[in-house]
């Protein structure tokens, strides 16, 4: 495939199934959610004249693929342009597809040329391949492509035209669209049969499902005897953190806490982790050792993730001191406070970082010291929904598409039952609604690690 430089991205996930201590949901109905148009946006200083062309963007949520189309303008040809590249950067990958150019391009303008009405549709491998491109990862709601033009010198690059993917399966690799959830001290995962039981001695934390490794599986991290791994469908798994070899400042913590996933800040894709001290948060990678990300004078207790809590188009790296008060780091090491505080009890209510209401910006999902749920943003608590008829225990919770209507819904654990319920239509009527099996019996959940997806 093409390769594509880093960029900090926003990860998240999806997932649940019927076994022991694991909830089985069927897989989301994907929704096309309309297209945009978008002009010249950024030029490099360059005396190469840019092309002025007008493209647009359209997301096909049922084939998992997005389309460019040369909406009028310029025409592309050799004489304005080296290479027009498409550069995808997302929570699960970053790709480079080269629409016109000569090396490998799908247009080689030696020999032709873009105008108004010519298209690029790049797909994914979970998708129907309709693409004339298809990357190797998993594309989501949440993920950027930019259009980078290169003069025909090659002397200079401008981006062209920007667009966030806002249909694909969901916001993060939170959402995009397995409707599994994942839950228990023996953690096992499913695909609607058997399930996978993911490590011996038990499960300590989880974090959300995401393709960390690169070979196009979503995988689950998970801290057990004290060691971070990963696991994936095949029952495949690998230990990024072994407690016994690591260095004790790197360990990762085992009680009340959650682990994070994604790309930040340049980053390879990674999991990010509050450590057994609590007073850093580190980072690691398949193949790669343990990095201090930061050391918060507050401390560390969970990672929530990565994402655009402040709505500045930049991902901030979303954690709870060490009193559970939600913060977040910007790129350049600033840390800022959110306000707001997560209850805490066998396990922590936070959870990862969906875009529930669409709006660009992501919340943190916090259980309240009053086993309320909170939407919460840079500035605090932005919403409660279903208050009053909520009692979630103070458990990491998580968002994915339960009921397959296209939208995500709140999946969290019943205080009092352990029962697994969720918040259907959370921008609106905000119902609370028990979660079933295919007997439609209800789903137990385990207070200690909680739900991730």
């Amino acid at each position: 495939m093409f390769d594509g430089g880093p960029r900090s991205s926003a990860d998240r996930t999806s997932a649940v199934s019927p076994v022991v201590g694991v909830v089985l949901l069927v897989a989301v109905t994907a929704v096309l959610v309309g297209g945009s148009s978008v002009m010249f946006l950024q030029l490099a200083n360059s005396p190469d004249p840019v092309p002025q062309t007008r493209f647009e963007f359209s997301h096909d949520a049922e084939t998992n693929a997005v389309t460019v189309t040369h909406g009028g303008g310029d025409t592309v040809t050799a004489t304005n342009t080296g290479e027009l590249a498409v550069v995808v950067e997302g929570a699960n990958g970053q790709q480079r597809v080269t629409w016109a150019g000569t090396d490998g391009a799908v247009v080689d303008v030696t020999a032709g040329e873009l105008s108004a009405g010519d298209s690029l549709t790049i797909d994914d491998p979970t998708g129907v391949d309709t693409g004339d491109r298809t990357v190797s990862f998993t594309l989501q709601r949440g993920d950027v492509l930019r259009l980078v033009w290169t003069a025909p010198s090659g002397g200079s690059t401008a981006e062209l035209a920007r667009e966030t993917v806002a249909s694909l399966g969901g916001s993060s690799p939170l959402l995009d669209g397995g409707g599994t959830v994942v839950t228990g001290a023996t953690a096992r995962r499913g695909d609607g049969t058997a399930g996978v039981t993911v490590g011996p001695g038990g499960v300590q934390a989880l974090g959300s499902l995401a393709d960390i490794d690169g070979d196009g599986t979503r995988e689950l991290p998970y801290v057990a005897g004290g060691d971070l791994r990963l696991n994936d469908s095949s029952g495949e798994t690998q230990t990024l953190v072994d407690a016994n070899a690591a260095p004790t400042a790197a360990s990762p913590d085992t009680d009340k806490t959650l682990l994070g996933t994604g790309t930040w800040n340049g980053s390879d894709r990674s999991v990010f982790y509050a450590n057994d001290a609590h007073s850093a948060v580190y980072r690691v990678s398949p193949g790669g050792s343990p990095t201090e990300v930061a050391s918060p004078t507050n401390g560390t207790n969970s990672v929530l993730g990565v994402g655009d809590i402040d709505g500045d188009d930049t991902a901030e790296l979303v954690y709870t001191g060490s009193s559970q008060t939600v913060r977040y780091l910007e790129p350049d090491g600033t840390r800022r406070t959110t306000g707001t505080t997560a209850g805490s009890d066998v396990g922590i209510g936070t959870g990862q970082l969906p875009d529930i209401d669409g709006d660009g910006t992501d919340e943190a999902l916090v259980v309240s010291g009053s086993n309320d749920i909170q939407l919460v943003d840079a500035t605090g608590p932005e919403s409660t929904p279903a208050q009053g008829s909520v009692d979630a225990a103070k458990s990491p919770l998580t968002a994915t598409d339960v009921d397959s209507d296209g939208d995500p819904e709140i999946t969290y654990i019943d205080d009092s039952s352990a029962e697994v319920k969720y918040i259907d239509d959370v921008s609106g009527a905000a119902t609370v609604k028990p979660l079933t099996d295919e007997a439609d019996s209800p789903v137990s959940g385990d207070k200690t690690t909680g739900l991730v997806s």
